[in-house]
């Protein structure tokens, strides 16, 4: 009897920055953006000849929106699993497009995305989530952001 035929067969290489199919765990991703969020002010000028006009810009650095699309892939017990699992305000230990260290079985190593690079200490948490179901192969919207400014570790409220 001949071996199984492997449900997924991968020729050739992507670059790690390209979008990777099948690296989120119960997910198939389709669509991945990343979103600096930033505070841009235009200081204007009060002298006589140039009122109004711009005379400095100031651009405050905020977190990164990550958002991830794709299709929801079951465990083998049929239930939903992964990111497609996670609830708002969860914290994200794995997130392959946005790596934090080249662990894994498929090992993808942080990356710079507009200026952010992923810092495993640093809190990364789902901020919004949406599962439709349809005709189609039920599919998941999950939003993350990054916060570089905030640890990852959670506190204990006082009872």
């Amino acid at each position: 009897m001949p071996a199984p035929v492997p449900a997924v067969q991968l020729y050739g290489t992507l670059p790690n920055f390209d979008r990777q199919e099948f690296a989120e765990t119960g997910f198939l991703t389709q669509t991945v953006s990343f979103t600096p969020e930033q505070e841009i002010k235009k200081k204007k000028k009060h002298s006589p000849g140039e009122l109004g006009q711009t005379g400095q810009i100031q651009i405050w650095r905020g977190d990164l929106a990550i958002e991830l699309k794709g299709d929801i892939i079951p465990n083998a017990d049929g239930l939903v699993h992964g990111l497609p699992a996670s609830y708002v305000g969860q914290a994200i230990t794995a997130c392959a497009h946005f790596a934090a260290a080249t662990e894994g079985p498929n090992p993808i190593p942080a990356l710079e995305r507009h200026g952010y690079t992923r810092d495993p200490n640093k809190l990364l948490f789902i901020s919004s989530a949406k599962t439709d179901l349809g005709e189609d192969a039920p599919n998941c919207t999950i939003g993350m952001t990054y916060v570089p400014t905030v640890s990852k570790d959670p506190i204990a409220l006082l009872a």
